[in-house]
């Protein structure tokens, strides 16, 4: 099997990144950001306010991170003159969403392209983030620092 384009073979047979041939490709780059518990409740119950369709109804008192990763959410519901206790197990698109909108909402940055996935890790929840590598284009522009003079084309 012949190595890609971007990959040529050097002594013995290792193989060496060559470079200029317009064919490079940027590094990766994996972020996770841990939710701690009440960031979690925050992010959840913020979420399942403007939902088109909320995941869990009453107030949640407990929640339980599993590996698969799932969450199962322990609420109380008034029903009928009592409390009774309710198990929902969320649905990994909604905490997705619940988890990125907090983000948003707490100025944390967030890559668009980026794929995003809940996971549990050393049980706390954690959305990873991983921004794949992308062909340079033409159509690059720089971007100017702060007090740059806008005017000045030296």
């Amino acid at each position: 099997m012949r190595p890609p384009a971007a990959f040529q073979l050097a002594r013995g047979g290792a193989r060496k990144r060559k470079f200029g041939s317009g064919n490079a490709i940027m590094p990766r780059e994996r972020r996770q950001i841990i939710f701690s518990e009440m960031e979690l409740y925050e992010a959840l119950l913020a979420y399942n306010r403007v939902a088109e369709q909320p995941a869990f109804e009453g107030e949640p008192f407990s929640l339980l991170l599993t590996r698969e990763p799932a969450i199962t959410l322990v609420t109380r519901v008034y029903d009928r003159r009592e409390w009774r206790e309710e198990k929902v197990k969320l649905p990994t698109p909604f905490i997705l969403e619940a988890m990125i909108r907090f983000c948003i909402a707490n100025t944390i940055s967030l890559p668009r392209r980026a794929s995003k996935r809940f996971l549990v890790v050393q049980n706390e929840a954690c959305l990873f983030v991983l921004l794949d590598p992308v062909k340079p284009t033409a159509d690059l522009r720089l971007v100017a620092t702060a007090g740059a003079d806008p005017n000045n084309k030296a």
